[in-house]
Formats: C-alpha cells, sequence, structure tokens
C-alpha cells in the first residue's frame, strides 16, 4: 500500500512539473509572437547629403495585442569599419495610441561620409527590420557643374586628337601591324586581366573592384601620347594604337563586362549596359568628328594641333584642382590596400607591356610607346562613365579606384624621365669633355 501511495505521489509531482514548463514555454511563445507580431514600416528615405540631417519617418504596425503601454524600439548601426553616418537618436518610443492611430515617429541621421549602410530597429534582441540609408554628395549643382565641365573639356580633346590623326600615317603603321596588335593584346586582355585579379586580391569592397576593372578595359589617353614623346618613343604608334583602342573599347568593355562584371559585384549590382555603350559613343564620336575636320579644313585642324598640348594640360589641370576639391572625400574613402592595388596595376602594365613588345623584337622606341599606351589609360572616360551609368553614390564610391590608380600611373614616368635626362647630360659633357682633351693635350 506504501508503494501504491508513493508511485501515485510521485506521478502527481510529475505532471505538476510538466504543467509548470508547458505554461513555461507558452510565455515564451506568446512573448516571441508578441514580438514577431509588431513590423516596422519606412515612409520613402530620401538621400542625407555629406555633413547635412536627414529625417526618416517611422510607423509602428502591431497584428496582435501587447501587453505592454509603450514599446521601445532601439536604432542600430550595423557594424563597419567606415563612419557613412550616425545617428541621433537612439530609440522610438511608441504607446498603444500611437500605434492605433498608425501615428509617425522619427529619427535624424547625420551624414558623415559618402557611402551606403544599414540601420536596423531592434526590439527585445529581434531585429524587426534593417534599412538601408545613402549619403550623398552635400553640393550637388557644384558636382553637376564639375560633371557638365569635365565632359565638355573631355570631348572637346578627344575631337582634337581626332583631327590629330593623319589616315596615310595609320595605313603606314598598320604596314607592319605587329606594334597595334601588341598594343591590343597588352591594353584589352591583359590589363582587364591583371586589373580583376589585383581587385579580387587586395580588397573585398565591390564598388572599388568594379571602378579597378573598369579603368582596366579603357583605352589609352591623351597623356599616353604626351609621355611617349618626353621619353623619345615612336609617336606614331602611341597615337595609331590610341585610336584604335578608343574604337576597340565600344565593343571590348561591354565585353568584358558582361563576362566578369557579375563576378566582380557577387551578382548583387546590376551594371547599365544601355547606359555603358551610349557614354562610350559620345566619347568616342568625337574622334570621327575630328578626322572629318581635317579632311574638310586641313587650317582649322593645324590650329588644333597648336592647341591640344597645352588643352590637355588645362584639362589635367582642371581635373587635379576642382576635381580633387569637390571630390575631397574619395581619399578619406581610399585605404592603403586601394593604393596598394593602383600602384600594382599601373606599375604591371608598364612592365607588361615593354615585355611583350621586346619579345616581338619592336625597336626600344615602339617599346616605349608600347610600355606606356598600355598602362597610361584614360582615367577621364572610366570616371566620367561610372559617374553616368551608376546613381549616387555608387558611381562616386566606383571612382575611387581609378583615382587611386592615376595619380600614381604618372610617378614611374617621372623617374624614369628624370634618369633619361640626367643620362643624356652625362652623355653630353662626357662628349665635351672627350672633345675638349686633345685640344688641351697639344
Amino acid at each position: 500500500t506504501k508503494l501504491i501511495l508513493l508511485d501515485s505521489l510521485l506521478q502527481e509531482i510529475e505532471m505538476v512539473r510538466v504543467d509548470r514548463l508547458s505554461t513555461f514555454l507558452l510565455l515564451a511563445c506568446l512573448r516571441l509572437s508578441a514580438s514577431s507580431d509588431l513590423r516596422i514600416e519606412i515612409e520613402e528615405v530620401e538621400k542625407v547629403p555629406m555633413g547635412e540631417t536627414g529625417i526618416v519617418q517611422v510607423r509602428l504596425d502591431s497584428q496582435g495585442d501587447t501587453d505592454t503601454e509603450e514599446i521601445e524600439i532601439s536604432l542600430v548601426i550595423e557594424e563597419n569599419s567606415t563612419s557613412v553616418f550616425t545617428l541621433l537618436n537612439s530609440s522610438l518610443t511608441f504607446n498603444q495610441e500611437d500605434i492605433r492611430l498608425y501615428r509617425t515617429k522619427s529619427f535624424l541621421v547625420q551624414g558623415v561620409l559618402l557611402g551606403i549602410h544599414h540601420v536596423q530597429f531592434v526590439h527585445k534582441s529581434e531585429v524587426l527590420h534593417t534599412q538601408e540609408i545613402a549619403v550623398v554628395m552635400n553640393n550637388s549643382v557644384l558636382n553637376s557643374i564639375f560633371m557638365l565641365v569635365m565632359t565638355v573639356m573631355i570631348i572637346v580633346n578627344t575631337t582634337n586628337m581626332g583631327a590629330q590623326l593623319d589616315v596615310h600615317m595609320i595605313k603606314e603603321v598598320f604596314k607592319k601591324p605587329v606594334g597595334p596588335i601588341v598594343g591590343f593584346l597588352a591594353q584589352f586582355v591583359f590589363m582587364p586581366g591583371i586589373s580583376f585579379l589585383v581587385g579580387y586580391l587586395f580588397t573585398d569592397d565591390m564598388l572599388f573592384r568594379l571602378g579597378l576593372f573598369v579603368l582596366g578595359c579603357c583605352p589609352g589617353g591623351n597623356g599616353s601620347n604626351f609621355w611617349t614623346l618626353l621619353l623619345e618613343g615612336d609617336i606614331n604608334l602611341s597615337i595609331t594604337m590610341t585610336f584604335v583602342s578608343t574604337v576597340a573599347a565600344l565593343g571590348m568593355m561591354p565585353l568584358w563586362m558582361y563576362l566578369m562584371g557579375p563576378v566582380l559585384t557577387d551578382g548583387s549590382l546590376v551594371i547599365p549596359f544601355g547606359q555603358l555603350i551610349i557614354s562610350l559613343l559620345g566619347l568616342i564620336l568625337p574622334i570621327t568628328l575630328g578626322m572629318w575636320i581635317r579632311w574638310k579644313w586641313s587650317k582649322a585642324a593645324n590650329i588644333m594641333e597648336k592647341v591640344i598640348v597645352p588643352f590637355t594640360l588645362s584639362t589635367v589641370i582642371f581635373i587635379f584642382t576642382a576635381g580633387v576639391y569637390i571630390n575631397l572625400f574619395i581619399f578619406k574613402l581610399m585605404t592603403p590596400l586601394m593604393v596598394a592595388a593602383g600602384f600594382v596595376v599601373a606599375f604591371s602594365g608598364y612592365v607588361f607591356g615593354a615585355g611583350l613588345a621586346w619579345l616581338f623584337r619592336l625597336p626600344m622606341s615602339q617599346i616605349t610607346a608600347v610600355s606606356v599606351e598600355t598602362s597610361f589609360q584614360n582615367g577621364g572616360i572610366a570616371f566620367v562613365l561610372l559617374k553616368m551609368s551608376f546613381p549616387e553614390p555608387l558611381g562616386e564610391l566606383a571612382s575611387v579606384a581609378p583615382v587611386a590608380q592615376l595619380m600614381l600611373t604618372g610617378l614611374p614616368l617621372w623617374v624614369l624621365f628624370a634618369i633619361l635626362k640626367i643620362y643624356k647630360r652625362c652623355c653630353k659633357n662626357k662628349k665635351t669633355y672627350s672633345a675638349v682633351a686633345p685640344e688641351n693635350t697639344r
């Protein structure tokens, strides 16, 4: 009898424990469902200019009854190495009347640096909603004026370049097409490949990868002709390569972007191929216009030949003064690895172009032209394409890569130019000494 009583007592205790556990689980589920029933609704979020304050309107909707008078929603910025914006509110509080009447609450966002980041809405350790907020340039009018002026200057300069193209000279160069073929392989096979590889190895920033790759797919610029002339390279080959690469870019750039763009961006960024082709056409047509002017009015072409060098220098000065002032934020976005990536791509272009030309037994003047033309790409085209093809602030963020590379591309050439000048002066002094020495001995 005692054993039977003890057994029944144990069963009752077990039933009580089960009931308590069930009650506990039920309460936990109710709490979870109460939290899950909350839904955050955001009105359309405007892009926040740097240095200014933006307002974000928020509503809280509850699908069930809540047992609290007030509900506090914490605002948390996702972890990031770069502070894109700061929150001037740490939380939002909604009471039952706010929820019932569907009232909006607002929080303030202070734009710090150009970019895109996310705010999380958290209630009782549960993330109810994640909102993307973009910070853009604070002076869009000044930026638009700069882009307009720079685009016009690039178009005028490209027209000037077209006016310097002599069809007979191009035919002469193509009678021995080894130089242009070597240049084409270096510009549109090696440079896109090394830009892709370096971007993929050096950084996880998708937009930097994309910007570096776009520059790697760009044709040579007028700067390459200028440096080829200074370094005593084959200027006819340099100009011909610039022309060929500019025309070829109309097909090669979209092709490379189609093949490798989704890989670079992990498919999370849509590349606007239509806008890209339109932008390229807008920059390639001026070359044809310049050639037509040379054919139709030789006097006008002669005038354009006289102004192309000072106008090119004016364009470069404009970009490196007004452009740097307006886009000063770009330097804040750069990291040492980004700068290193730009230098590696530029230096690799010089070495590979010279090496490939040497393997094909080209003379030194043509080796110089191919090397400079391979590495010295048209950064203006990359900058304009990125800014015109992508919305704010994606275009500006992708432009960091061309700037990081272009500000280092000329450094090896300045060193080489200084060495060439010192060598020439030493040789000249040596010859002068050799000529004077016999007279002194007499």
